[in-house]
């Protein structure tokens, strides 16, 4: 009989965590699919985000926290500077203070079991400089040794991540003419920035490499606009309008990431435009 009674609670026991398994499973399956319905759409985008803060408060696993907390931080992104319009001043802030103040802290290495990844240094220190963007200059000051220390922690990571992810916000942050009133502005550390995000293998996971990230082309010709470098922005605008554009019309967008392929086409046109009318 106690053979019997070990037998039958260990098959419950069984049950309970292969049905726990499959639960979180299904966590992550119906996450993704808000995720991956995104494009344009702020309600999958309050569905995905409300998922993944979910998965995030209850993992256990290094591993599932810094997913959640990556995805959450794409979400930001996306949503905070793609889609809302920029003198939607407290929307921006908003989301981007939940993200550097809140989740990123999160995967925080050395706390939370959390050991070092490059998530952290690059989504929170992006949220930070899009927060300090719609925040302006005189209320983003005291944030500007944080975006630093989490710029040089960053190029102490996997360079690869988010194709060259932690150049790319370098680029953002040094060819910025606002970020002069708070002593950040340094073009030609963005161009040698840019240059190295485009130049990154792709990283663990990631089918794509840097120069699949058009984000990273975009912000080569902004910083090569920055530099006065007319013609070769309008170069390199030229060859990746054609390219992505070729991408966009045979359905062959960067896996996963269509919806930032869109945004970055348009932004990439309207530059060209622009530059053009100079």
């Amino acid at each position: 009989m106690r053979n019997a009674f070990f037998v039958s609670a260990a098959a419950a026991l069984s049950s309970v965590l292969l049905f726990a398994s499959f639960a979180r499973a299904d966590q992550w399956t119906a996450a993704d699919a808000a995720f991956a319905a995104r494009d344009n759409n702020r309600a999958k985008i309050a569905e995905a985000r409300t998922a993944y803060a979910s998965i995030l408060n209850a993992a256990t696993t290094e591993s599932d926290k810094i997913r959640a907390a990556s995805q959450l931080g794409r979400l930001a992104i996306y949503e905070g500077e793609m889609l809302l319009p920029e003198n939607d001043a407290a929307g921006r802030k908003a989301i981007f203070s939940d993200c550097w103040q809140g989740f990123a802290n999160k995967i925080q290495p050395g706390q939370n079991g959390v050991g070092e990844n490059p998530a952290f240094y690059y989504f929170k220190g992006v949220c930070i400089a899009y927060w300090g963007k719609a925040a302006g200059p005189l209320a983003s000051l005291p944030q500007v040794p944080t975006l630093k220390a989490l710029i040089a922690g960053g190029l102490n990571q996997d360079l690869r991540f988010e194709g060259g992810g932690i150049y790319r916000l370098m680029a953002g942050v040094y060819s910025n003419k606002a970020a002069i009133a708070v002593g950040l502005y340094r073009p030609d550390d963005a161009l040698a920035a840019a240059k190295n995000a485009v130049l990154q293998g792709a990283y663990p996971g990631d089918p794509s490499s840097g120069a699949d990230y058009y984000d990273n082309w975009r912000g080569l010709a902004l910083t090569q606009d920055e530099k006065g470098l007319k013609a070769d922005a309008i170069a390199t605008l030229n060859e990746k309008i054609a390219e992505l554009q070729d991408l966009a019309d045979n359905d062959a967008l960067p896996q996963g990431r269509g919806a930032e392929a869109k945004w970055n086409l348009q932004q990439m046109k309207d530059h060209l435009a622009r530059l053009q009318a100079r």
